[in-house]
């Protein structure tokens, strides 16, 4: 099986140095994939490039196959989900929640 979401030697430069520098994986459909690290480390700036909030200044992500610059960003964003360490709730329940980030007003899954 071939990868969902793979990533080469993936890099951001801004004036001297590399935010992030070098960044390879490879995610199978199914695969969950969690980035830790210190304060500062690119954590926000790898997940901004693969959503396509930043564009890369070097390296290549391939998404289904196809190269992430060549597609829709909307597409992109669909398909990755960031979960970030202290989260803000906009609604009063889970459901609530799932079903703004979902889009949907309703959802059998969800309950009421």
């Amino acid at each position: 099986m071939s990868a969902l979401l793979q990533v080469e030697g993936l890099g951001l430069r801004k004036g001297d140095g590399y935010i992030v520098k070098n960044i390879g994986f490879s995610l199978r459909t199914g695969e969950i994939f969690g980035v830790a690290g210190r304060s500062g480390s690119g954590k926000s700036t790898l997940l901004r490039l693969l959503c396509r909030l930043e564009e890369p200044t070097e390296g290549d992500a391939s998404f289904e196959g196809e190269n992430v610059l060549s597609l829709e960003p909307r597409r992109l964003r669909r398909a990755i989900t960031l979960v970030f360490q202290t989260p803000t709730l906009l609604c009063d329940t889970v459901a609530e929640e799932l079903r703004l980030g979902l889009g949907f007003s309703e959802n059998p899954d969800l309950g009421p």
